[in-house]
């Protein structure tokens, strides 16, 4: 239970970390992290009914495992099936089942170091990433929006009837 918790922080914190350098300002990064996390938790919805987590779907729940927040509640959701039935988990049940606790355990380790290898290149890659959405929404603008009219030229052009005037 401890390492589910202990590799879910650092999962998480590394996840925040990869995240940190597409924002140009501590406000902006401060209200749209919270809100990431939040929608890549709901992902969970996908693999419960009724209350329990469905059987099967394997390679789905590995490939939203490599969110933090869903591998956590993967495991969660195992730990407390295990505990629902008197049985509880120890080094003998962790692997059991078609999604196992201890692969929940690896994909939180794996996490926590491709978030942090991502996070560190990233952060290297300088401060042309937290200009990137200003760029994505200045380049839609553009696409969008409707093209201005060209301004007429002071000089006015003479119709082609018009007599020539000779100087």
């Amino acid at each position: 239970v401890r390492a589910l918790f202990v590799l879910f922080a650092l999962a998480s914190l590394c996840f925040a970390f990869a995240l940190a350098p597409f924002f140009s300002s501590a406000r902006l990064a401060a209200l749209v992290g919270p809100l990431a996390f939040f929608l890549t938790s709901q992902l969970f919805n996908l693999f419960e009914r009724d209350g329990s987590l469905l059987e099967g779907a394997v390679r789905a729940k590995a490939l939203a495992s490599l969110l933090p927040a869903m591998a956590f509640y993967l495991g969660a959701s195992q730990l407390a099936q295990q505990e629902g039935v008197q049985r509880g988990v120890t080094w003998t049940t962790v692997w059991e089942g078609d999604f196992p606790l201890a692969a929940t355990l690896a994909i939180l380790l794996f996490d926590a170091a491709l978030y942090a290898a991502a996070g560190w290149y990233l952060d290297r890659a300088g401060r042309s990433l937290s200009q990137l959405p200003v760029r994505l929404a200045t380049a839609l603008r553009s696409l969008c929006s409707r093209p201005t009219p060209r301004r007429a030229s002071r000089v006015a052009l003479a119709p082609p009837d018009a007599p020539q005037r000779s100087e």
